[in-house]
């Protein structure tokens, strides 16, 4: 008989950006969760605002009350990297101002065989690309993991990563599936 398994991926996820109490996920969850329909509201209120001159405050507190993960890792007590307990294996990477070659961004990267899984930012004009890393090399060097992998996927999908977004604890916002190629798993 031939058994198949699949590493399980744990890391933790908020209730919003300023939440101290982590919960426990697991990718899978966490997308199938952000791709469902559970946040379209919250996120197409969001786009509509930060788009209209004088609205970008209350843009800004629709996105920081969305869930939030820190999917590179365990925290408890927030998200800083005090906070952080143990590694999870994966690396979230930051690709902003992509623009209308999102979906075409998304399909180069999930082909890539250490690619988890990448989704639309809340914006939707960015994405975030979740990879596969040795839990060893993230204790070791995170900022280098980061780099390495961001510049190795950035070839690969013929845009630039985010190089503010190196810290380990950071977070990425939760958002939805608004067609059915925002969300590669």
């Amino acid at each position: 008989m031939e058994t198949t398994s699949q590493k399980i991926y744990r890391f933790s996820r908020f209730s919003s950006v300023r939440s101290k109490c982590a919960m426990d996920t697991d990718l899978e969850q966490f997308m199938a969760d952000i791709c469902s329909d559970t946040y379209r509201r919250q996120v197409e209120q969001y786009r509509i605002l930060r788009l209209q001159p004088g609205r970008e405050a209350e843009a800004q507190r629709i996105k920081s009350s969305m869930p939030c993960a820190t999917v590179s890792g365990i925290c408890f007590g927030g998200h800083a990297i005090t906070h952080l307990q143990a590694y999870s294996g994966l690396l979230c990477m930051d690709y902003d101002h992509i623009g209308n070659h999102t979906d075409d961004v998304i399909a180069r990267a999930a082909a890539l065989p250490y690619v988890a899984a990448a989704f639309r930012s809340i914006s939707g004009k960015g994405l975030k690309v979740v990879a596969r890393v040795d839990v060893r090399d993230g204790a070791l060097n995170y900022p280098a993991l980061y780099k390495a992998v961001g510049e190795a996927v950035s070839a690969c999908a013929a845009h630039p990563y985010d190089e503010k977004c190196r810290i380990l604890s950071g977070y990425c916002i939760a958002l939805l599936r608004l067609n059915s190629s925002s969300c590669v798993l």
